[in-house]
């Protein structure tokens, strides 16, 4: 499969400048899947452009429970999924990036809280694949441990992690486990840091060259790089 066909835009960058929607224009044209989230500023602008583009595959971030939680809300869930449905249309075939945030210093707390609240986790997630609402959900986890005890439910189509010259900490579990699919995030590093370092394609075919990731979430804001 060649790189282009794994690639999902990142369209957090994009904002409501020309030259910005201009670049969303051409990942429209040129992508197959995109990444969206409504906790950025650009999700207003890209998501009138997305919802006129018909039955387009998306990742949207979705955190639950939030920073300010402790236990997963089913009536939270499905008010912040119904809000992406409405905006970016009942035509779209939508994946989940789900991430259970509550306390991030707190990691006993945080996993615990995640096993006593997996079941009804799982039972709404399958609903939702069964019903064709939702097409996968894939975990970001934030720690290894995090992604280690989700795996042990078999609930989840996938993992979205970071990996990338400088961020390697989920490699072994990538080619430990069999299976299951995996998308990678920030192959640029942290703030593009590694953008003069290297050049863009060995980045993005670092981040890619294993059996067991599918996808790389690509964000970029400029077209001439984007082109490249």
């Amino acid at each position: 499969m060649k790189l282009i066909n794994k690639i999902i835009f990142g369209t957090m960058s994009v904002n409501s400048k020309i030259h910005s929607i201009d670049v969303l224009k051409y990942a429209l044209k040129n992508f197959k899947m995109f990444h969206l989230s409504s906790e950025y500023k650009s999700f207003n602008s890209v998501s009138k452009i997305i919802r006129e583009k018909k039955k387009t595959k998306l990742i949207v971030k979705l955190a639950e429970p939030g920073f300010n939680d402790s236990r997963f809300s089913e009536k939270r869930f499905l008010k912040k999924l119904n809000f992406y449905i409405k905006k970016l249309g009942k035509d779209k075939q939508i994946s989940i990036q789900w991430m259970w945030r509550g306390d991030l210093s707190n990691e006993t707390n945080r996993i615990n809280n995640f096993i006593k609240d997996a079941k009804k986790i799982a039972k709404l997630f399958k609903y939702l694949i069964k019903k064709k609402i939702i097409k996968k959900v894939n975990v970001f986890p934030y720690t290894k441990s995090f992604l280690i005890n989700s795996i042990l439910f078999n609930f989840f189509n996938g993992a979205c992690v970071y990996r990338n010259p400088m961020e390697k900490v989920y490699d072994n579990l990538v080619n430990e486990i069999k299976g299951f699919n995996f998308i990678t995030i920030r192959p640029f590093g942290g703030n593009l840091k590694l953008i003069k370092k290297h050049k863009l394609k060995y980045l993005l075919n670092y981040s890619i060259n294993n059996k067991n990731i599918n996808n790389i979430i690509l964000t970029c804001s400029k077209k001439n790089r984007l082109m490249r």
